[in-house]
């Protein structure tokens, strides 16, 4: 769990450059667009994990001291870093909609189309894009807005997504919205 393999940091930093890319081409207005960034940590001390019932994920941060906001391990990478005006919802559960008001802020807004993005595709994005294709929103995966350690892991999660959402790259993504 939470290797640091060089190979896999590679996989990360070109899912970041191309997510980063993304974002570059959202703010500036074309296609128009909503986005909220969701980041993953927990306060210092891990307090929602005192007592609580949790899978073997959540004792192992929390036995490393993993996912600290405030520490390099919870940081927004600098490809993806918000602006002051941009929204930022935390989480401490694998699946957004689970861990953070992400339907709400969706749903009071009137937003009916949902792209995600991020890592660990096989857990994060997959679970995120079941929960949103539950509840009814219009799902795009961007394919090469995301990643796993593995290329099995991430190619056998997006076959799973498939049938729930569109799996496209972000270059098609612009173009459906264009």
């Amino acid at each position: 769990m939470l290797k640091q393999d060089p190979e896999i940091l590679d996989r990360y930093a070109r899912t970041r450059a191309n997510a980063g890319a993304l974002l570059k081409k959202l703010r500036s207005g074309k296609p128009r667009a909503r986005y909220l960034h969701i980041a993953h940590g927990w306060p210092a001390g891990y307090p929602a994990l005192q007592g609580a019932r949790t899978h073997a994920m959540n004792r192992h941060v929390q036995n490393v001291g993993a996912f600290q906001r405030g520490t390099p391990g919870a940081a927004i990478v600098s490809e993806l870093t918000p602006t002051p005006e941009e929204p930022v919802l935390w989480k401490q559960t694998i699946s957004a909609f689970s861990g953070a008001p992400v339907a709400l802020w969706l749903n009071q807004r009137g937003i009916e189309n949902v792209a995600l993005t991020g890592v660990v595709t096989h857990y994060a994005v997959l679970s995120a894009g079941i929960a949103a294709a539950d509840l009814g929103y219009r799902v795009f995966v961007l394919s090469d807005c995301c990643n796993s350690g593995t290329d099995d892991r991430h190619l056998a999660a997006l076959q799973i997504l498939e049938p729930l959402t569109e799996v496209v790259a972000s270059e098609a993504f612009l173009k459906m919205f264009a």
